[in-house]
């Protein structure tokens, strides 16, 4: 069979994927043995995502026994029901290193470090970050700088936003080693318990260099966040732009009455930017 689309709400029972091109949405999978296997001629095109996969006893809920050495598969908004979510097993002497990548999944009682691999194989558990950047007045600002690092300080994203304010990234917050000093349950196989959790991120954002925001939060699911520009050199910016205009006004004024000289005129401006300044930093503190 070269191609498999199944958009279902509906249980399905022992079943095994085969296939070129698969693309599932929405189902329930449960197997005596196996909730979901895939072969390798599968995983380069495979696209599940909003699926409920369940395992039964100890039986894994996903088996990703037959994807070749070097393989990569995703896994797009699934629920996973097992003691065991992910098992990966290639006999008694095979060992295909293999990458599975699971976007804000949902997992029951169970941890990715309850999978069982081969060794050196690893699961990633990423999540999806969408942030909307505007200013005290909620227009959208684009072209605002932002740069998400991890816990050891590698940069995970870097860029703009759009016109509407937005920037979306996809990202790895923890990882999943088969540990081959933890044997699994069968032979060759290892238990996934060498973790590396890169929370909490660092999400910065500049407006023109100028303003700058920097939330740090431990992140364990999808993101999607509305972040208002409100420091205080923003809104400073634009008191000092009403003073000027106010102080311009009045000098305006003065000179046409000619009760200062420009020395005076420039005295009281000085004083009453100061002042002005003054006044909003005892309001801020």
């Amino acid at each position: 069979m070269s191609e498999i689309k199944i958009e279902s709400e509906r249980l399905v029972q022992q079943f095994l994927l085969y296939g070129e091109n698969i693309s599932i949405n929405g189902g329930t999978f449960t197997y005596l043995r196996f909730g979901l296997r895939t072969s390798e001629n599968a995983y380069p095109t495979l696209s599940i995502r909003d699926c409920k996969i369940q395992g039964t006893g100890s039986s894994p809920a996903l088996d990703l026994s037959e994807v070749t050495d070097g393989g990569s598969m995703t896994f797009t908004d699934i629920e996973i029901n097992s003691d065991r979510p992910v098992r990966q097993w290639t006999g008694s002497s095979g060992n295909n290193v293999i990458t599975a990548n699971l976007i804000n999944p949902t997992l029951g009682d169970s941890d990715f470090a309850d999978s069982e691999m081969n060794k050196n194989s690893e699961i990633n558990h990423k999540v999806r970050i969408a942030l909307t950047v505007i200013d005290d007045n909620g227009d959208a600002i684009e072209d605002a700088d932002v740069t998400i690092t991890n816990s050891e300080g590698t940069e995970l994203y870097s860029g703009q936003t759009d016109a509407s304010g937005q920037i979306n990234t996809t990202t790895t917050i923890v990882n999943y080693i088969a540990n081959e000093d933890n044997p699994g349950r069968e032979t060759n196989i290892y238990v996934c318990d060498i973790i590396t959790d890169y929370n909490p991120l660092t999400i910065e954002i500049s407006n023109d260099g100028k303003d700058t925001e920097i939330i740090k939060e431990e992140v364990t699911s999808d993101i999607d966040w509305v972040i208002a520009m409100q420091g205080k050199s923003y809104y400073q910016r634009n008191i000092n732009a009403e003073i000027n205009e106010k102080i311009n006004s009045n000098i305006q004024s003065e000179d046409i009455s000619g009760n200062s000289n420009q020395d005076n005129i420039s005295g009281r401006a000085d004083g009453r930017i100061s002042g002005e300044i003054k006044d909003k930093e005892t309001i801020e503190s």
